[in-house]
């Protein structure tokens, strides 16, 4: 079966009638003058037009003339025109347009005829065949010899200039080789090394044997140390600058900041005389020996009996010890701290007997350099309800830190002083006296803190000279009126006295009579402070965490 478009096809009639009329109101398709006479029609017969005659002549000079004087024409008078020329040429009968013309019955045209049809044809060509929206843009310019000549439409211009475009591309790749050349750079330099946080977990107290937080902080020197030590030694000739051989047995009325051969016994005493006078330390230990009594034990004769403290109450004995001030906090660290000690003692006991019964060595801390004297000792401490810390004796200051500061309550500063007083190594214990000393001569910045200032000077300060140091700037500044933290300028006491450091001082603002306050603690205790009276007028930052 044929395709629907085949069948159409197929169907089709014949368009019959006049061929001078274009389809889609097109218009009228001009006849021209040349038509030959047998006109040319749908149905293929002769027309009975008449051929031209041949002596019609055409002045082609009169038609150039008439054709450069008078604008172009319009296809639609150039039409009229045509047809009503094409009614005067003899034979020429445009009704009869059903004979279509073959080759023999069209005649030729004359050459003169031929050229003006021709240059009509071409005419009218531009003319019907230049679409309507061409018309529009298209501009027909006039020169002065009168012929037209198309302008083509301008273009539309561009929204952004070349030369913005090329400006803008130029920048773009100069900060790309910006950046490249300073990636380059970063590269070639040293990275800045990342910084280690000095206090974590299992460093609570950013403890730096060996190295100062300060590294480009150059003072003191050896010569500087010295310099100081020799003229304050001078001055103070009766103060004992010079450590001693042997350590006293335990006192009874004073409660001393470690001056005691037994470390347990120095680590507490230290800890109650933080922040507070000498004379209420003095009677905090007076309260405890009165409440829990001395060890009559030649293996610890004169000590207290810390043991009757751990077994009391954290309310007993902060009752006990209340006169001295900051009682809550103090019971509690040293209720923590016997505690550890205890359950320390009874491990190490364990560990001798596993080691001789098996002859396996222990692995406890410090076993292997213990003799086994020493550990039979230790055995017989525990068997008689002694707690002990003897046993950290041999340690070397940076060792013996790490250890007493895993107690509660115990900071940088307890644990220093029972390093240089009890374990009798070289440790520059860092006072309130010695830190504002230290400012003052500008052996530290000025805004370093204790802890900082401690860490500073263990470096820089030779060993020989920091026993001395310590004890000689803890009494001159208690006793210079220059130098105490309460002194003021211009005051009859301050022009009654002559520092031997005053050239060597700079001095921070001066703090008032009138602007001192009492500390309070959190529970509404006052703590008293007189520095003029206490060694360790500061407060240990271990005991701020127990509060």
């Amino acid at each position: 079966m044929a395709r629907r478009s085949a069948r159409i096809k197929s169907k089709v009639v014949p368009v019959k009638g006049n061929w001078d009329v274009l389809p889609h109101g097109m218009g009228v398709l001009p006849t021209l003058v040349s038509q030959p006479a047998n006109s040319i029609t749908p149905n293929g017969q002769p027309s009975s037009v008449k051929p031209i005659a041949k002596d019609v002549q055409v002045n082609q000079s009169e038609i150039k003339n008439s054709k450069s004087e008078t604008p172009a024409p319009q296809p639609e008078a150039i039409s009229a025109t045509i047809l009503d020329s094409s009614a005067e040429v003899p034979g020429c009968n445009l009704e009869d347009s059903h004979q279509v013309p073959s080759e023999d019955t069209i005649p030729a045209a004359s050459p003169e005829v031929a050229q003006i049809i021709k240059e009509e044809v071409e005419h009218l060509d531009g003319a019907l065949t230049l679409r309507r929206s061409k018309r529009i843009h298209a501009q027909v310019k006039v020169d002065e010899h009168g012929t037209a000549e198309k302008q083509a439409p301008p273009k539309k211009r561009k929204h952004v200039d070349v030369q913005v475009k090329i400006e803008a591309k130029v920048e773009v790749e100069a900060e790309v080789k910006d950046e490249a050349k300073a990636a380059a750079a970063s590269e070639a330099l040293p990275k800045k090394p990342k910084r280690i946080p000095r206090k974590t977990k299992d460093n609570p107290y950013g403890l730096m044997p060996g190295r100062s937080p300060f590294p480009d902080w150059q003072a003191p020197s050896a010569a500087q140390c010295e310099e100081v030590y020799q003229m304050l030694a001078e001055v103070h000739g009766d103060v004992n600058f010079k450590q001693p051989a042997t350590i006293p047995a335990p006192s009874l009325e004073v409660a001393g900041c470690g001056e005691v051969p037994f470390v347990l016994e120095a680590l507490l005493r230290t800890l109650l005389s933080g922040a507070v006078t000498f004379d209420g330390a003095d009677h905090m230990v007076k309260a405890i020996i009165a409440k829990y009594g001395i060890i009559q034990d030649e293996l610890a004769k004169g000590s207290i009996d810390w043991n009757k403290v751990r077994l009391s109450t954290v309310e007993e004995l902060e009752q006990t010890i209340h006169i001295g001030g900051l009682a809550k906090v103090k019971a509690k660290a040293i209720k923590g701290t016997l505690d550890m000690v205890y359950q320390d003692n009874i491990d190490r006991r364990n560990a001798y007997l596993v080691e001789k019964a098996t002859g396996v060595p222990a692995t406890i801390y410090g076993a292997s350099e213990k003799t086994q004297g020493q550990k039979d000792l230790e055995m017989l401490k525990t068997d008689r309800n002694i707690l002990s810390l003897d046993h950290l004796h041999g340690l070397s200051a940076d060792e013996a830190m790490r250890q007493f500061t895993k107690f509660p309550g115990i900071g940088v500063k307890t644990a220093a002083c029972v390093i240089l007083f009890c374990l009798q190594r070289p440790c520059f214990a860092v006072d309130t006296h010695v830190h504002r000393f230290s400012r003052w001569l500008g052996w530290a910045p000025p805004k370093a803190d204790e802890n900082d200032t401690f860490f500073h000077l263990e470096v820089r300060c030779p060993d020989p000279f920091k026993y001395g140091l310590h004890q000689l700037f803890i009494h001159h500044g208690k006793q210079c009126g220059r130098c105490k933290m309460s002194t003021v300028e211009g005051t009859k006491d301050w022009e009654a006295v002559v520092c031997p450091l005053e050239h060597l001082l700079v001095r921070a603002k001066k703090m008032t009579k009138v602007q001192k306050k009492a500390k309070v603690d959190k529970t509404g205790d006052v703590v008293p402070v007189d520095e003029s009276d206490s060694e360790l007028s500061d407060l240990d930052e271990a005991l701020f965490e127990e509060m």
